[in-house]
């Protein structure tokens, strides 16, 4: 079922600007009064610019979010290292080490919703399940 909060977002911070900012483009176009026409481009850049907020506001938070995980984790079950350091870098490359060597490489992104928060690696794995679990970690960017 969808989460209410999640409609009431899109509803308010999404829908109801776009919508009213399509009404002024219309009327922006279709108009021969000089003083509705610039109420109408006035209105219609306003909120274009307040959807543009939202998007780069949404986008700016996820990304803190991501730079949140930055930082090493102790893995538990990688299989045949003993001890294991599984290092996420701020150009979404992490690398497992075991001491000088390294094991493995490859690209992770973070993802996350309303009640959730996933840290992918190699596009499937998951950091915390599998072989990729840990016990102590140190971040780089401390959470607040």
């Amino acid at each position: 079922m969808v989460n209410i909060a999640i409609l009431m977002r899109l509803l308010l911070f999404y829908f109801l600007p776009g919508v009213f900012a399509l009404r002024f483009l219309f009327q922006l176009l279709t108009t021969k009064s000089r003083a509705t026409r610039r109420r109408a481009a006035v209105g219609f850049i306003a909120l274009v610019a307040l959807l543009s907020f939202f998007v780069f506001r949404t986008y700016q938070i996820d990304k803190d979010w991501e730079q949140d995980e930055i930082g090493t984790y102790q893995l538990t079950d990688y299989p045949n290292c003993r001890p294991c350091v599984l290092e996420l870098r701020e150009n979404n490359v992490f690398v497992v080490q075991q001491q000088d060597s390294i094991r493995e490489t490859g690209h992770w992104r973070f993802e996350s919703g309303q009640d959730y928060w996933i840290t992918y690696l190699n596009e499937h794995d998951q950091l915390g399940t599998g072989n990729y679990q840990y016990t102590k970690y140190h971040l780089k960017h401390p959470r607040r």
